[in-house]
Formats: C-alpha cells, sequence, structure tokens
C-alpha cells in the first residue's frame, strides 16, 4: 500500500496536540512539511515531531507534487484560501473547525467540495463524540424520548482574560456566539433540523473580585 503524504498548515496547539501525534500512529501516512505563520513555531513542531521539512509560505506544500493531502489548523480566516488552493490541486483537504468566518466563506468551501473529486472534512468537536451513536439510537430507533416537539440547548461561554487577543477578535475567528454553532451541530447529528428557532442571550460582567483571583502574581 503506498504511503499517504501529508502537509500540515498551521502549527498551533491542536496540531500539536492532537492532528500531528495521532496522524503519525496510523499506518501508511507520513507528516512531510509543516509551516506555521513563524517560521520558529514550525520548526520547534518539525523537530518535536521529526518532520523532515518545513516551508515559509503555506502555498509550497499545496503545490508540491508530493504532498497527497493537507490539514489546515490555522484560525478561521486561513481556512478558505488554503482549502480553495488545495481542491484546485486536488488535493485532500482536512479543516480544523470552526469552518469559516460566516456563511459565505463556508458555503463557497462546501460548493467547491462538491465539484472536487477528493476527499474533504472537517474536524469536529469533541463534544458528544464519545456518546455519539447511543443517542442516535435512544432518540431515533429506540423512541426513548418518545416524539420530539421541542429542543432546548443552553451554553456558557466564558472568554477567559488570559486567553490569546484574537480568539476574540471576529476578523480572524468570526462570531462565535457562546459557541452555539458547536452545539447545533452535535445536535444536528441526533435529531432532525429545526422548523422554527429562537435564541435569547444574556451577558454576565466579570467582576474585578474574579479578576483579581485569576490573575497570576
Amino acid at each position: 500500500m503506498s504511503v499517504l503524504n501529508i502537509g500540515i498548515i498551521g502549527c498551533g496547539s491542536i496540531a500539536n496536540k492532537a492532528h500531528i501525534p495521532n496522524i503519525q500512529n496510523i499506518p501508511n501516512t507520513k507528516i512531510t512539511k509543516v509551516w506555521s505563520r513563524t517560521l520558529e513555531k514550525a520548526e520547534n513542531t518539525a523537530k518535536k515531531f521529526h518532520i523532515p521539512n518545513v516551508v515559509s509560505q503555506w502555498e509550497d506544500i499545496i503545490t508540491s507534487p508530493d504532498i497527497d493531502a493537507i490539514i489546515i489548523t490555522t484560525p478561521p480566516i486561513a481556512h478558505l484560501a488554503p482549502t480553495k488552493l488545495a481542491l484546485q490541486y486536488n488535493k485532500h483537504v482536512l479543516c480544523q473547525a470552526r469552518m469559516a468566518r460566516n456563511l459565505n466563506e463556508a458555503q463557497e468551501m462546501y460548493d467547491l467540495s462538491c465539484k472536487s473529486n477528493v476527499v474533504t472534512a472537517l474536524y469536529p468537536t469533541g463534544s458528544g463524540l464519545k456518546g455519539n451513536n447511543t443517542m442516535k439510537r435512544l432518540i431515533n430507533e429506540d423512541k426513548y424520548l418518545g416524539d420530539l416537539y421541542e429542543v432546548k440547548v443552553t451554553a456558557f461561554q466564558n472568554y477567559d482574560i488570559h486567553s490569546p487577543r484574537w480568539r476574540k477578535d471576529s476578523s480572524i475567528v468570526g462570531v462565535n456566539s457562546m459557541s452555539l454553532g458547536m452545539w447545533v451541530e452535535i445536535l444536528n447529528r441526533w435529531v432532525p433540523s429545526a422548523k422554527t428557532l429562537i435564541a435569547q442571550a444574556k451577558t454576565h460582567q466579570i467582576t474585578s473580585e474574579y479578576i483579581n483571583k485569576r490573575t497570576p502574581n
């Protein structure tokens, strides 16, 4: 069996903690090229995981004839362009969720993937995966909940004061109110699409006492 050569675009925490180590445990796959926004980060990742090549431009990974697939682990602002180029070069694509910054970008990615002859996928949110098959069976086969008329989703989003500023920048990550899109994605695996939707939000102000407790000395 031939080896699937993979390129990584983005060497942040999710690539180092999940994508790269898990891929390196899969037979007949090999990560041969990496890129990150800073060359130092890419070089550190390559050294850590014994990846042979670091490139200075992400386009060089996609246009390389010896790369079969790419994994995009950048923030959402850099999901659309690599996906478009990868599909143009007939490369398989695994993109880190969230898919894009907005519906227009996501729709463009989806439309292009439908026209391609390669495998395209989104890395799903980990929440709900362990019980996914059980929930689908209970709800849809065993009818454990009976007939569903309403589903209520409650989510809380804590914007950690120590998290990177870009994580709160909608021009980089899009609008991600309370991570509701993530929970709706999970819900859509289990129940039919909603016919009507009602949404309500409330902001809880962080107090100075809370900040003092969380701020390192």
